[in-house]
């Protein structure tokens, strides 16, 4: 924390340098590039609205609720850090949806004298209304998080009733003398 961040109005001037993250989920989002696009486009009109300079991105395609030790970009990031740079992010669930984790990073770049812009402006600031906001953006991402899994879960659960889930099984037969063929189980009973 800074104290000369603290109450800024939520539509002054940024005039510091900046660094950019984005994460995805998905290896599916980032090939797509609908993910990754539209949050470096919202990062770039959010900056170029409010004037920092972005001088680095950084970007993951993880789960939210990795670890980060699974995250080159983020930690790339965090080591890459400069006193008062600020990071933007599209949304603050892109940082992570873990809790810990989240509230970690907070903490580390403020360390530094940096503060975290979210584009939608969730959370931006540091007056009790904003640490409070961002608090309840962090958790509800969580929530979410838990919520998808149970969800998923159970789908899970219900297939298992009607199919066998999982890689299907693979056996090797040679045809001639060249290398062995997979052939798919299921074909083995015919």
């Amino acid at each position: 924390y800074n104290g000369s961040m603290k109450n800024k109005q939520h539509n002054e001037p940024i005039n510091r340098d900046a660094i950019a993250y984005l994460r995805v989920s998905r290896d599916s989002q980032e090939e797509s590039g609908l993910g990754l696009e539209a949050q470096r486009s919202q990062i770039e009109a959010y900056a170029a609205s409010r004037g920092p300079t972005i001088v680095r991105w950084y970007q993951d395609v993880v789960s939210g609720v990795s670890t980060l030790k699974d995250r080159a970009g983020l930690t790339s990031l965090l080591d890459g850090l400069e006193p008062e740079m600020v990071v933007l992010v599209a949304k603050r669930d892109r940082l992570s949806r873990d809790l810990n984790l989240a509230l970690w990073c907070e903490k580390e770049i403020s360390r530094f004298h940096c503060s975290i812009e979210s584009c939608d402006g969730a959370g931006n600031g540091s007056s009790p209304t904003d640490v409070l906001l961002k608090n309840l953006i962090l958790s509800f991402a969580a929530y979410e998080r838990d919520l998808i899994s149970d969800r998923t879960r159970s789908a899970l659960q219900e297939l298992k009733k009607t199919r066998k889930l999982g890689r299907p099984r693979f056996a090797l037969m040679r045809t001639d003398n060249t290398k062995p063929t997979p052939i798919p189980t299921p074909l083995l009973n015919e």
